[in-house]
């Protein structure tokens, strides 16, 4: 997303006229930054919510603002930036697929990861089990891998 931000922009809007969902996107308040030491990775994980906007402040500031598509659900989008070591509070949320989280994470010179992940199913969706509308948030010291 770093590398492409026109072609991004363009890109959200010609899938936004095409899925007629309209979706209120914030302004982001914290620039990316490649060589930073806070990679956040953002994926939906849900069939049944094709689009959905997640919304992630970093110490009340809003760091992303964008609409995520499941396509395959092997879709994982990073935004990197560069924080000052220590404690920090993400709060993530999605009005269409309402949802929040509040998440920490402590960070240092070196690098970290922290993954969000928008997940839900509905009883009858063909899933083992079925899902609320929620969250999921973990924090790494190793770059994630996904299958």
């Amino acid at each position: 997303m770093d590398r492409f931000p026109l072609a991004s922009v363009v890109l959200l809007i010609l899938s936004l006229a095409a899925c007629g969902q309209d979706f209120e996107l914030q302004t982001t308040e914290l620039e990316t930054n490649a060589s930073g030491n806070l990679e956040i990775i953002v994926s939906n994980q849900s069939f049944e919510i094709d689009a959905v906007d997640v919304h992630i402040r970093i110490d009340g500031k809003v760091a992303i603002s964008d609409v995520f598509h499941v396509e395959g659900q092997h879709t994982f989008v990073a935004h990197t930036f560069q924080v000052a070591p220590g404690s920090h509070e993400l709060a993530i949320e999605t009005d269409v697929g309402d949802a929040e989280l509040t998440a920490s994470i402590e960070t240092t010179a070196d690098k970290r990861w922290a993954t969000v992940m928008f997940w839900y199913y509905p009883e009858g969706s063909g899933g083992d089990e079925p899902t609320p509308r929620q969250f999921s948030f973990n924090a790494s010291d190793e770059q994630p891998l996904f299958d």
